[in-house]
């Protein structure tokens, strides 16, 4: 990073703030105004400040999405994307949290964003031999945002060749880029069930269908069907991440509702997984004599790294910097722009025990260091300078 930073210093015209410097700011500011789904307007507002600034010629997207252009002398573009919505979590009391409370960037969409940023900065004070395309997407967590670029031919429309993204990683040492070709995440999906019984007094449930018991009973077999529904050589998760019933302690419940999440590496195990859990529900139907009513989603579809594209970029990190990765179980909309366009997705790790950045994503308490972000900077330099962007 320091060589990096020594080229930009030396290259820079009007600006009194380092790049380090920079970053570092956007995401403080940008980590005290989390907002969620397609509702980032202050996002929305302070990335499009900063671009404007930067003289990128700015289109928005889905509302509150962001696609900023820089032409350059070939009209073939490259893309990079920032993902820009947090999460519904309290954050554990610190220094410059979240002014929104019960929001947070748990999932280190403010970083991704300072580091797009800066990227765009860098870029911004260069005559490109490439044209680069820089994406800020809303609702990644929830309703995936990425279609709605698809959907308004964005990658058409500025001549995107190949995507670029990724994703800070508290799972792997900060310095570390975590990477693999072909499968890296997992198709995910949801649920949402209802369980209606019949309310009665706590002392004579037999007058009364009991919801709980009954959600008891299905949540309990809903865990044995990865294990025995699908194949031992794949993998797969289904959680029940809610459960809301009851009105009072000596009652008998006559609703239950349950949320969760289903991941696979496969739609066909998707497939699978819905067709055993949709029998499961009608076997407690039958047992508990209550009504099921279940709503079972797919949602985003693997992402898979272009092989191509993968043996290209990779060699860009010193052997040291690689950390290979076998295929998650996370999710990612990211992957609808990698079913159009070869795209290259890495890990950004993030852990660092000295300062006590261990916590997982979406923990009220995740956290990354400064040089986390110049990391990420650095590689997307990297990156931009191997594709011959500049």
């Amino acid at each position: 990073m320091e060589r990096l930073e020594t080229l930009r210093q030396a290259r820079s015209s009007g600006y009194t703030e380092s790049l380090q410097e920079s970053m570092e700011r956007y995401r403080s500011d940008l980590h005290r105004i989390p907002e969620i789904d397609f509702d980032v307007y202050r996002t929305h507002a302070y990335i499009k400040r900063q671009l404007e600034t930067f003289g990128y010629d700015i289109e928005s997207v889905a509302g509150t999405g962001i696609v900023a252009y820089k032409e350059g002398m070939d009209p073939r573009s490259f893309a990079f994307r920032a993902d820009m919505d947090a999460l519904q979590i309290q954050e554990a009391p610190q220094e410059g949290m979240s002014e929104h409370e019960g929001f947070m960037h748990a999932c280190g969409h403010d970083g991704h964003m300072a580091i797009v940023l800066a990227f765009a900065r860098f870029l911004s004070e260069l005559e490109l031999k490439r044209s680069v395309t820089l994406i800020f997407q809303p609702a990644e967590e929830t309703a995936g945002g990425a279609r709605h670029f698809i959907e308004a031919d964005v990658l058409e429309r500025y001549n995107v060749e190949a995507m670029f993204g990724f994703h800070l990683y508290p799972e792997i040492e900060e310095g570390k880029i975590g990477v693999r070709k072909g499968l890296l995440m997992g198709q995910d999906g949801e649920f949402d069930i209802h369980i209606e019984g019949m309310n009665a007094h706590g002392a004579q449930p037999h007058r009364g269908n009991d919801a709980i018991l009954a959600a008891a009973q299905l949540i309990t077999q809903y865990q044995t069907l990865p294990g025995r529904s699908v194949a031992k050589e794949h993998a797969a998760v289904l959680n029940v991440g809610t459960l809301r019933a009851g009105d009072a302690r000596n009652v008998i419940g006559k609703d239950a509702y349950l949320e969760g999440s289903i991941r696979t590496f496969n739609h066909s195990d998707f497939e699978t997984l819905e067709r055993s859990m949709r029998r499961i529900d009608a076997g407690i139907e039958h047992a508990f004599d209550v009504k099921v009513t279940s709503d079972i989603r797919a949602l985003y579809p693997p992402l898979i790294n272009d092989a191509d594209l993968y043996e290209s970029i990779v060699p860009v990190f010193s052997e040291f910097e690689v950390e290979p990765l076998p295929p998650l179980l996370l999710a990612e909309d990211f992957a609808y722009f990698s079913q159009h366009v070869p795209s290259f997705f890495f890990m950004l790790g993030s852990r660092n025990a000295q300062e006590g950045f261990i916590h997982p994503l979406h923990s009220s308490r995740f956290d990354f260091t400064p040089q986390a972000l110049g990391n990420g900077l650095g590689a997307l330099i990297r990156i931009g300078e191997h594709l011959g962007l500049y």
